[in-house]
């Protein structure tokens, strides 16, 4: 990331390491917010409880560790024998970051375990909640939200636009802590 004053490069973290051919993909496959409030980014690790921010001019860095109901599984890959690519099986943690205007952090994060294993019969994909946050004080609150859509656009402060990327559904909510 180029640094404020155009000098070089900020460093944004370091690669998570997980076992696996395709898990080590898909834990650091981020997701990534602009916070013109801050001056920097906030970076959400989708296997992990976890979102950084990173300014702009390197020197800043917070994290915040999101609290958790339950325990998830570790990540696991496993062969189907109809491919050379391994299958695999990860509990998401965090779908998506954003920001608003005034700085608040909006994270769509698991509320609980998936239930069963998304290629067997009968898997149910885990409740949602959208978590907005005041990363200065760390206050906020979770808000339930439909479990099929997977992205979210802030409209303006708590309207929230969400979408599943892969259809055309889309919802628009008013949330406020």
């Amino acid at each position: 990331m180029e640094a404020a004053d155009g000098s070089g490069v900020v460093d944004i973290g370091t690669v998570r390491i997980y076992d696996g051919r395709i898990i080590p993909y898909i834990g650091n496959s981020v997701e990534v917010a602009y916070d013109s409030h801050r001056g920097g980014i906030w970076v959400g690790w989708p296997l992990e409880p976890v979102v950084e921010f990173f300014s702009f001019s390197g020197g800043v860095h917070k994290e915040l560790q999101l609290p958790l109901s339950f325990q998830p599984p570790p990540p696991v890959e496993f062969m189907t024998g109809t491919s050379p690519i391994p299958n695999f099986e990860v509990q998401t943690l965090i779908y998506d970051v954003k920001t608003d205007d005034s700085g608040k952090l909006y994270i769509l994060i698991s509320k609980e375990l998936a239930h069963g294993r998304s290629d067997e019969p009968g898997y149910r994909a885990p409740e949602l909640g959208l978590m907005i946050v005041d990363p200065d004080s760390r206050s906020g609150c979770v808000v339930d939200v439909r479990t099929d859509l997977r992205e979210i656009g802030i409209e303006s402060n708590y309207r929230i636009l969400m979408w599943n990327g892969f259809s055309s559904q889309m919802s628009r909510m008013f949330v406020e802590c």
